[in-house]
This record gives structure tokens, C-alpha cells and sequence, in this order.
């Protein structure tokens, strides 16, 4: 068991996507895609400077915004056909109604052969070459989501937080199984805590096409 860490710059709800009963990374962070396995952590903190709807910035910085673990792992190819067949609000979708639709992180069509069309909803073509080389989709039936609630880690904890760009890898297994237990007893699982703390973006763009930044 691993634990890979990483801070989110962009909590949007599409990287990752904590909707519809499943947690899931699709797009962005490709080379944790890659390498995450089952049953390892994914978690993600904090930024510094989070731009707030009034223009203000708000201070993330050190605290838990998300954290997974790994339950499937897919090729992206198989989850857009899962997302067909089974979680068809993942697919991004233009809906004015329901802004979770929007941020539905599969984006790219594999109808059309081993080359995908780009659903051109939150990415663009230019995304493509870093989404794709990810290769795989993570997903997690285990997962807890605090989004704008993001909650303080105890110090002991220190050593995962990651304090800049591209991501920790922690294979201590002492220190994982501690995390795990503080987290688990202390917070539900498969629980949306609050709302992403940029979903104020995705009202203002319903004006027409968008872009929603990745953390690389």
C-alpha cells in the first residue's frame, strides 16, 4: 500500500469527480494514474491563495480537501464505457439545471476508435496529451470529500503533506495505516462535506465555453 500526495489548486469537482456515489480521477495528474495501484490512498490539500466568488483569496494551504482509496483502476477506454453503462451523469454534459453535470470528468469518446473525441465541455484540445498519457481511470467506492470544508491534518502527519507542485509518495506503511485509521474513525465515508470551493466558477461559465485548469 502507497499514499500519494498532492495539493489541489483546482477543487472544480472534475479532478477529481467525488459525484454520483464514486469517487474518480479521470483527467489530470497523469503519472498518479499511471503508477496508483488498488488499495493505495490518493490524497489531496490545500492551496495557498483560493479565489472566493466576492474576489477575495482563502487559505487551503496544509489542510485535507479530498482523500481515496483506490477500489478499481481502468484503462479510460473502459471508462467511458462504464460511464455509458453505468454512471451516465459522469459524462460532461452542457446542463444549466444541474452544474454536476458539467464537471462530469468522462470527457473523452472512445466510440470512435482508440483515438477519443474530446467532449468539449471543461477541457480542450491542447489537454489532450496530459489527460491521455495517464492512461488509466482511478476509482474509489472509499472516499472522503471536504471540498471547501477542507479540514486541518494533525501534525503528526506532517510528512505527507506535499508543499509544492507534482506529487509525495509515501510507502512508510506505519505512517499510512496511521493516517488511515485517524481518518476513518473520525469522518464518514462516501460523504460530500461541502461543495467544490471553485463550483462558483462553474455557475459563471454556463455563459458559454470554458476552460478548468489541471494540477499537473
Amino acid at each position: 500500500m502507497k499514499l500519494y500526495s498532492y495539493i489541489i489548486a483546482f477543487d472544480t469537482g472534475l479532478a477529481p469527480n467525488p459525484f454520483w456515489d464514486e469517487l474518480t480521477l479521470n483527467v489530470c495528474k497523469p503519472k498518479i494514474r499511471q503508477s496508483a495501484s488498488i488499495d493505495d490512498w490518493i490524497i489531496g490539500t490545500g492551496s495557498k491563495n483560493v479565489k472566493t466568488k466576492n474576489g477575495s483569496a482563502k487559505d487551503y494551504s496544509g489542510k485535507l480537501v479530498f482523500a481515496m482509496k483506490v477500489t478499481k483502476k481502468m484503462t479510460m477506454q473502459n471508462y467511458d464505457q462504464y460511464c455509458i453503462e453505468n454512471k451516465k451523469k459522469k459524462i460532461a454534459f452542457i446542463d444549466r439545471k444541474d452544474w454536476k453535470r458539467i464537471v462530469g470528468d468522462s470527457i473523452y469518446d472512445f466510440s470512435y476508435g482508440d483515438i477519443p473525441r474530446l467532449r468539449k465541455v471543461l477541457h480542450k484540445e491542447k489537454d489532450k496529451p496530459r489527460d491521455l498519457s495517464g492512461k488509466y481511470t482511478l476509482l474509489s467506492t472509499n472516499f472522503y470529500y471536504f471540498g471547501e470544508n477542507a479540514i486541518p491534518i494533525p501534525k503528526e502527519f506532517d510528512s505527507i503533506i506535499k508543499k509544492e507542485q507534482g506529487h509525495l509518495l509515501i510507502r512508510d506503511s506505519e505512517t499510512i495505516e496511521n493516517f488511515e485509521n485517524w481518518l476513518t474513525k473520525k469522518y464518514e465515508a462516501n460523504k460530500l462535506y461541502r461543495e467544490p470551493q471553485l463550483q462558483w466558477q462553474i455557475n459563471k461559465g454556463l455563459t458559454g465555453e470554458y476552460e478548468i485548469l489541471c494540477d499537473i
